[in-house]
């Protein structure tokens, strides 16, 4: 199965003055940025994921990681936030270090948002 192109799925390019490949769902506000190393999706305010969606959300990613990547330890240090859990394989700042996290902070007013990370081995951090 050929995974899609962004556009092909509905998203519109945003600009990024990083110059990093990044695309907006225009109906949810959620930004998908895609670089080498790592994807990620992410919310702000006044978009940003309520507490209960950022729960809900928490939960799909567990079973995900669950199934797919079911050797990959907890991180009880990935803290950011009102909600937050992280599995991560691999030494801090070493090319071997890959993992998934998610922050969700919907209780900082304009500064509300979240981000769902997947990081990839083989890179720099």
């Amino acid at each position: 199965m050929a995974i899609p192109e962004p556009e092909q799925i509905g998203l519109a390019r945003a600009t990024s003055p990083s110059g990093q490949r990044t695309w907006i769902d225009l109906e949810h506000r959620v930004f998908l940025s895609v670089r080498p190393a790592t994807c990620s999706l992410e919310t702000h305010a006044p978009n940003a994921l309520s507490e209960a969606e950022a729960i809900e959300l928490l939960t799909y990613v567990e079973a995900i990681v669950a199934r797919e990547f079911p050797d990959l330890p907890y991180d009880p240090g990935a803290r950011m936030g009102k909600i937050h859990k992280g599995w991560f394989a691999g030494p801090i700042g070493t090319p071997q270090r890959w993992g998934v996290t998610l922050f969700a902070f919907p209780d900082w007013g304009d500064s509300s948002g979240g981000s769902l990370k997947i990081k990839a081995p083989g890179f720099e951090t």
